[in-house]
């Protein structure tokens, strides 16, 4: 079963990476956009017929069917609030880099990531389960 994302913006990071990232990713689908920029919007449309075009993220989260993963590309200031919002709706998310303009903001984020991923496995930050075994780990030549 595929996993149904959204994805919240549709500048330069989400029309040039995430959204065909998504598109073309087996496993994933890309279920919705939210991008309150009318041309945007339109360019998402042309590019993904079918995908529904929100204008806010509330609309995403509150939404009858919802999403399995949601995807934030939006401007720096907004990566923080967005995640937040997703994971009080109870949804996973991908924050684009960096996490937040400060670690100061990045931090605030901490306990409430922290509480509700206390199931999920623990990963590097390479993306690998911290049960496998790590590539750079291996110093032999050649690597």
């Amino acid at each position: 079963m595929a996993i149904r994302t959204g994805l919240i913006g549709y500048g330069l990071g989400g029309a040039a990476f995430h959204a065909p990232l998504i598109a073309t990713t087996p496993g994933l689908t890309l279920e919705a956009i939210v991008t309150t920029n009318p041309e945007r919007r339109a360019q998402a449309e042309r590019a993904y017929p079918g995908v529904r075009l929100l204008s806010s993220a509330d609309e995403l989260f509150t939404r009858p069917r919802p999403v399995d993963l949601v995807v934030v590309t939006t401007p720096n200031r907004s990566h923080i609030p967005l995640a937040m919002s997703a994971l009080g709706a109870g949804l996973p998310v991908v924050i684009d880099k960096p996490v937040a303009p400060t670690s100061a903001a990045a931090t605030t984020a901490a306990p409430t990531t922290a509480a509700s991923s206390s199931a999920a496995p623990s990963v590097s930050p390479a993306g690998q389960s911290a049960s496998t075994p790590s590539p750079m780990a291996d110093s032999s030549p050649g690597r």
